[in-house]
């Protein structure tokens, strides 16, 4: 009877506790479909799309002049067929799922470390609630789902389930190009795992689960990926390797695009001591794999870009985020009084950092608007014309029933397209014909020879300024109506 009575009481709080952490899961799911669709797709997102249109082997020839492999966008033109659209719906809800995953995901990995239920508690919603959470889990992008991959394979890993390492190991490189790191960090870690719990007495045999990645990533590793790294060090994404850019990726991973301006400098400071303090205390702990876990995969990028070429990315880093959470709050748990006044002021901090997120997201992510408004002043039958693929990629997405043709490219723009890619999509790359209307999105980023070519182009054409439809620090988007077979000399 006492027997049955115990095991009663632990089906009981086995019971509860699943309650509870799919309760803290539907929240974090309420919080990736807040406001989900009612912002339009910004560039990176326009671009996925633009790949889910294709048929699977269009698919493969964009990614073939892309950077990133071409799992993700396999992923979500399944999604979109599911649903019958490519719309923001469609595109960003594998995002979404993903990082509601992760979560549960998350809460196995302490379960299996026995971490306390109130700790795990606190490690999961702060977790959850991270800005750079909320951000990438509902951004049409491979990031949520690289973060559940190496969650998913380290959990796997710990409990020996090699069958699913196996399977869980080739997606990280076929998902984005850091896939690499992440496997060499979990690889080191459980080989280091096996020998901690005595199990290295002979050759730890499911490890060799590992030898699917090279069997299965061969075909992309010899048709893709070295056309690709002829093109990723081009890009404007690709953070220099310095202090303050490694300080920079690890606050993005953190609170992404939420902070507002006055509180920018005291929060980063308050944050990057945190983390200090924590590896410090977490080194000499019995946790200390948390260090390796949510920093090798960083130290890594580092090196390659300090041997190779540069190739730090904040974004491909945001897969650490879980485990320097557990980390940070591993090191800083204490009494009952302690963590109510520690992690309440943490939670405060996090509701009012995840309120300027939802309100800033609106401007962030408002390229769609940007490109209904340039069919106001767009008259029948008339072509639109680009310089540089920005615009080209925004426009042939939302309104691809206008005849948009790109103006000859002056060179490798940075982070632009490679002819590869825009033969993919079918694009139109000549001079001005005829009447249209030119769109021109000019940044700090942006060639000198696009600006020369614009310049040019306006002084030998008959061209009036319509619109300017966007103007601040980043970018600056003009509309013209040319007239192309208008000669003009400009004073």
């Amino acid at each position: 009877m006492i027997i049955n009575a115990i095991k009663t009481r632990l089906d009981y709080d086995r019971l509860t506790q699943y309650i509870e952490v799919f309760f803290l899961m539907a929240i974090t799911l309420i919080l990736r479909l807040y406001n989900l669709t009612s912002v339009s797709l910004w560039y990176d997102e326009v671009f996925t799309g633009l790949v889910t249109q294709l048929d699977p082997g269009g698919i493969m020839q964009a990614t073939m002049g892309d950077v990133h492999p071409p799992l993700y966008y396999i992923v979500t033109w399944m999604t979109t067929r599911l649903f019958g659209d490519v719309n923001e719906l469609s595109l960003r809800l594998p995002s979404v799922l993903a990082s509601v995953a992760s979560v549960y995901v998350l809460w196995m990995l302490l379960q299996h470390y026995n971490v306390d239920r109130s700790k795990s508690y606190v490690i999961m919603g702060i977790f959850a609630l991270l800005p750079s959470s909320l951000h990438y889990g509902q951004e049409a992008r491979m990031y949520a789902l690289l973060q559940l991959a190496y969650l998913g394979l380290v959990l796997a890993g710990v409990k020996r389930n090699w069958i699913l390492v196996g399977m869980l190991a080739p997606v990280l490189p076929y998902l984005q190009n850091y896939g690499w790191f992440y496997l060499a960090t979990t690889g080191l870690f459980l080989l280091w795992n096996e020998y901690r719990q005595q199990r290295f007495t002979r050759f730890p045999i499911g490890l060799l689960a590992f030898l699917t990645v090279p069997v299965l990533y061969a075909p992309w590793l010899m048709y893709g990926l070295s056309v690709q790294m002829a093109k990723v060090a081009d890009g404007y994404w690709i953070l220099p390797v310095t202090p303050g850019s490694v300080a920079q990726a690890l606050l993005g991973m953190i609170w992404g695009v939420s902070l507002p301006q006055w509180a920018v400098m005291s929060v980063y400071i308050t944050t990057l001591t945190i983390m200090a303090v924590a590896v410090v205390i977490t080194a000499k702990s019995e946790f200390r794999w948390l260090v390796w876990l949510g920093f090798a995969p960083m130290a890594m990028a580092i090196l390659a870009s300090a041997l190779f070429k540069p190739i730090f990315i904040m974004r491909a880093l945001v897969p650490l985020t879980p485990f320097i959470v557990w980390l940070v709050v591993q090191s800083f748990w204490g009494s009952t009084r302690r963590n109510i006044f520690v992690y309440g002021s943490a939670a405060a901090v996090l509701f009012l950092a995840c309120c300027n997120y939802y309100g800033l997201i609106g401007n962030s992510k408002s390229d769609g608007g940007l490109a209904d408004r340039v069919t106001y002043y767009l008259q029948s039958d008339q072509p639109v014309y680009y310089v540089g693929d920005g615009p080209m990629t925004i426009m042939s997405f939302y309104h691809p029933e206008l005849q948009n043709i790109e103006l000859t490219v002056c060179g490798m723009t940075p982070g632009g397209l490679t002819p590869t890619t825009r033969s993919a999509f079918g694009w139109t790359i000549q001079e001005p014909d005829r009447p249209g209307l030119l769109l021109w999105a000019a940044g700090p980023l942006s060639p000198s020879c696009e600006t020369d070519q614009v310049v040019d182009l306006l002084n030998r054409t008959h061209a009036k300024l319509i619109a300017e439809l966007k103007s601040d620090e980043l970018v600056k988007v003009t509309v013209w109506q040319l007239e192309p077979n208008q000669s003009k000399s400009l004073p």
